[in-house]
């Protein structure tokens, strides 16, 4: 699933939840340019809802072309209902919070980084849309919702159960 998102928000994001300085993270860079990679993620398939769930904690390798190498607690679903989606739910730095939901074309993100959501917010319109050079296919990211947030726990608390 492809998705596209403002360099300049991951660059912040990388840097904000790594333990590395922003200075040797810009040294950390290297070709790998895809949104994010994760490493050992388990994941379960939940027939009656039609997704996969992590089982276990979520090791991100990379954020575009950042290297964190850190795990972090959250969840990660991807959902293969009638428009296929992406969520990812990640807690980092204690207390900080950062929600992302893909879902045809659409990338809607929030945390509890105030400086994070104040960034994503100053985006001007077209900054926030992209397409694919290759493909033709349009992205757009925005805020996300704190119910939305909110609906997704108490969704991924079910699925763990099942």
């Amino acid at each position: 699933m492809k998705f596209l998102f403002d360099e300049k928000l991951f660059d912040y994001l990388a840097v904000s939840m790594s333990t590395n300085s922003a200075d040797s993270l810009k040294n950390a860079k290297y070709k790998d340019n895809r949104n994010f990679v994760f490493e050992d993620l388990k994941m379960k398939w939940v027939s009656s809802m039609h997704c996969f769930v992590n089982e276990n904690p979520i090791k991100i390798v990379s954020m575009k072309s950042h290297k964190v190498n850190l795990v972090y607690e959250g969840y990660l679903v991807i959902d293969y209902n009638d428009d296929p989606s992406f969520t990812l739910y990640l807690e980092y730095n204690d207390n900080q919070r950062i929600y992302f939901n893909y879902k045809n074309g659409l990338m809607k993100t929030i945390g509890t980084d105030n400086d994070f959501n104040n960034r994503l917010m100053a985006l001007k319109e077209n900054q926030r849309h992209f397409m694919d050079k290759k493909t033709k296919e349009e992205y757009e990211f925005c805020v996300g919702d704190f119910n939305e947030v909110n609906d997704f726990l108490l969704m991924v608390n079910y699925l763990k159960r099942k």
